[in-house]
């Protein structure tokens, strides 16, 4: 069986992470600070940033924007630690962090739309980041970004990831290295992202689709010895043979009667004495003169590989 081999781009959060130390298990922040028995704070720099920029609220499209949003305005991606804080402590428009009573801050009523937010929904009460965020109010909402430890490296688990057919599935881990020696899980305080969706998808919490072919047939071939190529340039096109397509002359007397998702069934002269279930997948807007026919596309499952284009 033909293996895969590929790469995917994480957009890490690097600006700050929580840590345990060195020789302890390593967990990640909403067990060690997202339950409502936690016993230790989660740090303003390492968590409570970060987990802002997961969730989109210093993005472009959102606080992070030049002009900020309904009179808040954070630092685009948390790279301001300084400005951020006094901006979330403030309470010229609302006790943002509520020391008092931190089950009212706006820190936490408007992502979870217990309050109107333009925003939307961004997690929900009670959730682990919800908690979080509670925890940090009630140690008294302060700012450590002098005196957390220095980044070091960013590890990514695995290194690389082996496929050996389409629609398998591997989970990411992502573990933050800091310089006093300690380390983090901080996948769930990671942005992934796909290069190209075409070869492989990845979801929020890291887990990696194929979505290629692993095998198939060459429908197209342009590299060659000895040709140059330019950057970004197709080499090959192969198509999968998980599924096959047939294209049907339907004379335009029927074309009333088929129907996109309808169940079809055809024989091949290939094979002779089986028919082949499928489905109509689309009609295309053509129609041919000569025949007065109509192409109907058919879509047949071809999980031994028995049919082959050509």
């Amino acid at each position: 069986m033909k293996s895969l081999t590929i790469t995917i781009c994480i957009l890490a959060l690097s600006y700050g992470f929580a840590y345990s130390s060195q020789g302890e298990t390593i967990t990640t922040p909403s067990q060690r600070y997202g339950q409502a028995d936690a016993t230790e704070a989660p740090s303003f720099r390492q968590h409570i940033i970060p987990l802002l920029g997961v969730r989109g609220c210093n993005g472009r499209e959102c606080h992070g924007s030049f002009a900020g949003k309904g009179d808040f305005q954070l630092s685009l991606f948390g790279y301001d630690f300084d400005k951020d804080h006094k901006e979330l402590v403030s309470q010229e428009e609302g006790p943002r962090t509520d020391k008092d009573a931190p089950e009212n801050s706006l820190l936490l009523l408007k992502p979870t739309m217990q309050e109107k937010h333009r925003g939307k929904l961004r997690f929900k009460k009670n959730s682990w980041e919800y908690k979080i965020i509670l925890n940090w109010i009630k140690n008294g909402a302060k700012n450590d970004s002098k005196t957390t430890p220095d980044f070091d490296r960013l590890e990514v688990r695995p290194s690389a990831l082996h496929f050996s057919k389409t629609g398998q599935t591997q989970k990411l881990q992502v573990i933050v290295h800091w310089q006093d020696g300690s380390s983090e899980d901080i996948t769930e305080l990671t942005q992934f992202r796909s290069n190209d969706e075409a070869i492989a998808t990845v979801d929020e919490n890291g887990v990696v689709t194929i979505t290629t072919p692993i095998s198939g047939t060459i429908q197209t071939l342009d590299a060659r010895a000895g040709v140059t190529l330019a950057m970004g340039q197709t080499l090959a096109q192969v198509s999968g043979l998980g599924t096959v397509w047939l294209n049907a002359a339907v004379p335009e007397a029927r074309a009333g009667d088929v129907r996109v998702g309808q169940n079809a069934s055809t024989t091949l002269a290939g094979f002779p004495g089986e028919r082949f279930a499928g489905r109509v997948i689309a009609i295309l807007p053509t129609t041919q003169a000569d025949s007065r026919t109509l192409t109907v596309r058919i879509e047949l499952p071809n999980r031994d590989g028995r049919l082959r284009p050509g």
